[in-house]
């Protein structure tokens, strides 16, 4: 059975690497006084099969391939030695439109010519052999550009879909070999459709479409362009006008209404539904989003694997540490577990601030009030002198929010109100308070400056995070923990605190040090009101600051979307339409390999 599997696994490696495959296709056009033009087409690909490369092309309204000839780029095995090129060319025999496609590899190697069809013609020149090859096909064609009543234009398809492999690049540019005026963006301009790309004007003066993904086999590349009287003089006369070729390469494209004039109505009903889908489709989102981080978070914690082998040094931590890590740095700490958590709980910043108000409770510079089963949070009339100045910062915003109703009283509904008032001052504390962390463990050498990278001296002082936080998980299993002192308590539960888990390790030393309690001014309605204010507090902020955020930027697109939107549709540039193109000549459908 095993000798099966591993027979099976190489002949679908065997199938893979055969794929047929078109790495990308660059093709010019070098437009003529006349309107005839020369069209080159820079082929990379992989055959695999087949005897022939074939391109159908369409000759209709006024559309004519004159001659065609093919050049490969054979690698030159003399590169190297002096003045060798990197390739050498092999020009094939042109057959005219004698070609003959029932003829083995061997016979077609080397050889290039034209078959007619009932509505063109079909490119065809021998592979040789299997492998890479690049071919550089270049075809003469007359009546490219049509003269109209009002302007000379073309719409011309110069990459088919459907063939044998979709490239995953591609590339059109148009050039300006006539005699007449330069091109600009007055009396020039250019529409793309068919791929998902752009289409811009170049340094040189001439236009490029461009590709910005690889194309799937339906996509095609189609140019419409449309040039002021006056700067070609083609032969191709056609008895209509640019609006009627433009308003049929627009059915169906980005650009194209029934009317060219959609009603505000529509509009608006075009846009409620765009919001209905959006809003519906992004719940869906964050509610998918939700349960694959709970499924991965739950699953990581039954496993184990919690952190960050970057950043800790190991993704599994099974050892404890006992003493307060980083120095009792709650913001370096912090930083530990915003980058070094796999699954980082949802507003870790709250958590801080959270451990920040505990801190404060049980050093007696803030005091819970608890009336009618409805708990409060007193700040004293002075600032304490912190030595960590985001701290004191924080203090102060505190004060600040307290005294929006002359109380110097923290309550949840007033609290959240200030905090979407001020979300910026409070989204500030959080961004500097990082920052400065950063700062400190480059100092420390913990952290590299410019990469944030963590070195391994770093990664051992983290790890302490990880270990402690483990340590008091387990606390009650532990047998490290030795006697607990008050204030190594106080600091215990402040890191639970900044951790989640306070209710948890607080009823962990209830039950182990009921003697200590008594010494301590705190009970479980205050770790359930400091949270819930720490978070609500930095939740209401963060909330409100990106809202705001996502509402500029939605904006900002809207904006650019609609300037660019503009700009493509009156031919000046900008995006392809992946819809529309209709009317066209030349292309066709399939080619490649047969």
């Amino acid at each position: 059975m095993k000798r099966l599997c591993i027979i099976a696994a190489l002949l679908l490696a065997a199938v893979t690497l055969r794929a047929q495959r078109i790495d990308s296709v660059a093709v010019r056009a070098y437009i003529k006084q006349d309107g005839s033009a020369i069209i080159s087409q820079l082929w990379f690909a992989n055959v695999v099969s087949g005897t022939e490369w074939y391109i159908p092309v369409r000759e209709k309204n006024g559309f004519k391939v004159k001659f065609l000839s093919v050049t490969e780029m054979v690698p030159n095995p003399n590169y190297g030695k002096k003045d060798e090129p990197y390739y050498n060319p092999i020009h094939y025999v042109d057959e005219g439109r004698d070609w003959d496609t029932d003829r083995g590899l061997e016979e077609k190697a080397g050889r290039c010519g034209i078959v007619s069809t009932y509505d063109g013609c079909e490119l065809c020149w021998g592979q040789g052999s299997m492998g890479d090859h690049i071919w550089i096909a270049t075809i003469a064609v007359e009546g490219l550009v049509n003269s109209l009543d009002d302007y000379d234009a073309f719409n011309f398809m110069f990459v088919n879909p459907d063939l044998v492999a979709p490239p995953k690049a591609a590339s059109v540019t148009i050039y300006n070999d006539s005699e007449g005026p330069a091109w600009n963006e007055e009396n020039v301009k250019f529409w793309a459709f068919g791929f998902h790309g752009d289409i811009e004007w170049q340094e040189d003066g001439s236009i490029m479409a461009r590709t910005t993904e690889p194309m799937d086999p339906e996509a095609k590349m189609i140019v419409m362009m449309r040039f002021d009287k006056g700067l070609l003089e083609p032969t191709n006369v056609r008895d209509m006008d640019f609006e009627t070729l433009q308003k049929k390469a627009f059915e169906g494209s980005d650009w194209y209404s029934d009317d060219n004039d959609m009603s505000y109505f529509w509009w608006l009903i075009a846009i409620l539904i765009f919001i209905y889908d959006a809003l519906h489709g992004f719940r869906l989102f964050l509610f998918l989003a939700a349960v694959f981080v709970n499924l991965k978070d739950r699953i990581l914690s039954m496993l184990g694997f919690k952190w960050e082998r970057s950043v800790v040094g190991t993704s599994r931590v099974n050892t404890y540490f006992r003493d307060v890590p980083l120095n009792g740095n709650l913001r370096m700490a912090n930083h530990v577990l915003e980058k070094g958590l796999r699954v980082t709980p949802s507003g870790q910043f709250g958590r801080l601030m959270g451990a920040y108000f505990l801190k404060w409770i049980l050093d007696g510079y803030m005091h819970v009030s608890t009336t009618d089963g409805k708990s409060e949070l007193l700040l004293n009339d002075s600032v304490p002198a912190f030595v960590d100045e985001h701290e004191t910062q924080l203090y102060r915003i505190c004060q600040t929010a307290a005294r929006q109703n002359q109380n110097n009283v923290l309550e949840s509904g007033e609290l959240k109100d200030f905090a979407k008032k001020n979300h910026k001052l409070i989204m500030d504390w959080a961004k500097r308070a990082d920052s400065d962390a950063v700062i400190e463990m480059c100092t420390k050498g913990w952290v590299m400056e410019k990469t944030e990278t963590v070195t391994d001296s770093g990664k051992k002082e983290f790890c302490t995070v990880a270990s402690f936080k483990h340590f008091l998980e387990d606390f009650t299993l532990s047998k490290e923990r030795g006697a607990v002192e008050v204030k190594m308590w106080k600091e215990y539960l402040v890191y639970a605190q900044l951790f989640g888990i306070a209710d948890k390790v607080a009823a962990q030393f209830k039950k182990l040090y009921p003697e200590s309690l008594p010494n301590v001014n705190l009970d479980y309605a205050a770790l359930s009101t400091v949270s819930t204010l720490s978070y609500g507090f930095y939740n209401s902020a963060y909330q409100k600051h990106e809202s705001l955020r996502l509402r500029a930027e939605a904006n900002a697109r809207a904006k650019s979307h609609s300037s660019s939107w503009e700009r493509s549709y009156s031919g000046r540039g900008g995006s392809s339409s992946y819809g529309g193109g209709g009317g066209y000549s030349g292309g066709g459908r399939g080619g490649g390999s047969r």
